[in-house]
């Protein structure tokens, strides 16, 4: 299963095509499969890095009650990502999430805010439902915790038989806005 960002689509490969990657991914294609590739307008890259962090920032205890500043600036997040997503795709979507990465490259993070900011949006799934919204979510998350000097990734994943597919942030070794017993059934194939 792949991901196609800038169609914003999904795709698994036929027999032989997907006979031609893994070959080109191993080094060792013929030239008909590299003939094959180039028609399909494939390139070969590694697969996604599949282990997913099993320790949830969700699961720590709150240290202080919610910052509803903290809030509002996630929900606006949230409604800027869904425009974002719909205006430019998720191409579009994750250039944003490059450009608060550079606009904060040198900043560190507050110590300790990472469980804080978890649980605040978390908190928002009281008023702002995720249900079939965890890329809109997930991108305004990420934006936010690389705005601030975190390193977030964005992940993808899919699980087969029938298809599905979940987004969720994962930060400093762990998940933020979700929990491993959610996202363990799904196989990552793109990481932000």
């Amino acid at each position: 299963m792949f991901l196609d960002v800038a169609a914003d689509r999904y795709f698994c490969l036929g027999r032989e095509t997907e006979a031609a990657w893994r070959a080109a991914l191993a080094g060792t294609p013929d030239p008909d499969q590299v003939a094959l590739l180039e028609r399909r307008r494939l390139t070969v890259s590694p697969p996604c890095p599949g282990a997913i962090a099993t320790a949830s920032q969700l699961d720590q205890a709150a240290t202080r009650s919610a910052d509803v500043r903290r809030m509002a600036a996630l929900a606006s997040g949230i409604w800027t990502a869904r425009r974002c997503l719909r205006r430019d795709g998720l191409a579009g979507g994750l250039e944003a999430l490059r450009h608060a990465r550079r606009r904060a490259a040198r900043r560190a993070p507050p110590t300790g805010e990472l469980s804080q900011i978890a649980r605040d949006f978390a908190r928002l799934a009281l008023f702002i439902t995720p249900h079939n919204q965890c890329l809109p979510h997930s991108l305004a998350l990420a934006t936010h915790l690389a705005a601030r000097g975190h390193r977030p990734e964005l992940v993808v994943g899919v699980r087969m038989g029938p298809f599905r597919a979940h987004c969720w942030v994962e930060c400093d070794g762990s998940l933020v806005n979700d929990r491993y017993e959610r996202v363990r059934s799904y196989a990552p194939i793109h990481r932000a």
